[in-house]
């Protein structure tokens, strides 16, 4: 009864307020179910795509407890896993470990072996190192609100990380100086030599090699270096960006494979006849352009742990 009423009550909410059709999922205690109990692993997401062969992917678990009839998340399992994506065998690398609570862990480049990862609800950040059990974590100041979701990092000049990010449905540019924990909002005023006056803020920002690197859609797909543009691409959509790896949007778009940028001569070499679904679970490899050879990992997979592992 306490269900139904609970439910009934939701309903008259959503829609007398904002005439919602649809509510968020409500899990009940099941009787048939033992607490606390943990869920399965997920499906790898994609976390870097670290060089012609090897990506990382992340996974993770929620430990569930029964409190007021509800069942409610009480703790976190993560994984962070180095994998093969052109043939499919067990994780060259990787490790798991137990949280109070979710971390954001970003996607992106691969920075010394390391992926860079966020504590938002206590304004900290770190970098978990693959293989290794423990996160060192750094506090930073408060940055107002501004990077709910990060999208991606990149490498940024002197060791800083620039960090592409959304909040209220608008998209900003941060630079993160990990040395003295400060994040701030990118400022293009200071780098008017790397964009031209009439060009936005709307590509992909990174440095590579001792270079300022910017991918921008300016008609064309252009990579400019230190503010010249070096080559240029059919345009589409971009996904994300992984250091020198750029990922479309959808596999599906004619010649949209993914894009690697050759660092010697930093032109787009469109030879490494890979494409990616952007879907992220799980993240999908393929090898032609038909997507009917792909390669993924689920849980199970990463972890060789099924339901109910611990």
């Amino acid at each position: 009864m306490k269900r139904i009423v609970l439910g009934s009550l939701l309903v008259i909410l959503c829609v007398g307020i904002c005439g919602c059709s649809m509510l968020p999922d409500i899990e009940y205690c099941k009787n048939s179910r033992s607490y606390p109990y943990w869920t399965e692993w997920e499906d790898g997401i994609l976390v870097s795509i670290v060089n012609d062969s090897l990506a990382a992917v992340k996974t993770r678990k929620y430990k569930k407890e029964c409190k007021e009839d509800m069942e409610t998340t009480v703790g976190f399992r993560v994984g962070l896993f180095l994998v093969n994506y052109r043939t499919k065998q067990k994780p060259m690398l990787g490790d798991t470990l137990d949280l109070p609570y979710d971390l954001e862990i970003s996607s992106g480049a691969f920075i010394d072996s390391s992926v860079l990862v966020f504590d938002f609800l206590n304004k900290k950040f770190g970098f978990w190192k693959i293989g290794e059990k423990t996160i060192k974590f750094s506090s930073y100041n408060d940055i107002s609100g501004s990077m709910e979701y990060i999208r991606d990092i990149n490498p940024w000049i002197n060791k800083e990380i620039v960090i592409r990010s959304y909040s209220h449905s608008r998209e900003y540019l941060h630079i993160l100086d990990t040395e003295k924990g400060q994040i701030k909002i990118f400022n293009p005023k200071e780098y008017e030599w790397i964009f031209p006056s009439e060009d936005k803020i709307g590509g992909f920002l990174s440095y590579i090699d001792g270079k300022v690197i910017y991918i921008r859609d300016n008609k064309r797909f252009e990579l400019v270096v230190d503010g010249i543009v070096t080559d240029t691409s059919l345009p589409f959509y971009i996904y994300k960006c992984f250091g020198n790896y750029i990922a479309p949007h959808n596999v599906s778009i004619a010649n949209a494979g993914i894009l690697k940028i050759d660092t010697e001569n930093f032109k787009f070499d469109e030879t490494l006849e890979l494409w990616l679904d952007r879907g992220d679970y799980p993240a999908k490899f393929y090898k032609n352009r038909k997507g009917d050879d792909s390669v993924s990992y689920s849980g199970k997979d990463l972890t060789g742990k099924g339901y109910y592992a611990k």
